[in-house]
């Protein structure tokens, strides 16, 4: 996973560079997605908490100014994130797409945060 991220990170072209990780999101989101239940978004953060959970990576779901929020205090990607940031962008591509909304990065691990959110 690291050197083929290492070499989608090299590619020269941002837009080349920017549908390789919408496409890498799309394949990711293709085998998590029939593991996702839900009506409410916040029922599918819950869902999305759990298949992450099977990774042992841990997530929480609350509720933060009437939105539901995302958090995980670890990284799926560790070693990634610390090389090259836009491994978040991936994630928050695959989280859209699995929860069927626009989601956003409200927090980072690598700003100085506690955990990442994703709202």
């Amino acid at each position: 996973a690291v050197a083929l991220w290492q070499e989608i990170s090299r590619l020269e072209d941002s837009e080349v560079r920017r549908v390789m990780m919408q496409r890498l999101a799309g394949r990711l989101a293709v085998m998590y997605s029939g593991k996702i239940q839900g009506r409410s978004m916040e029922e599918k953060m819950q869902s999305l908490s759990e298949v992450f959970a099977e990774r042992r990576i841990p997530m929480d779901v609350h509720q933060a100014d009437s939105l539901p929020v995302l958090t995980t205090s670890a990284c799926p990607y560790p070693e990634l994130a610390e090389q090259d940031r836009s491994i978040c962008n991936m994630e928050q591509m695959l989280f859209s797409e699995l929860l069927g909304a626009e989601v956003q990065l409200s927090s980072c691990r690598l700003d100085g945060a506690d955990c990442c959110s994703f709202q």
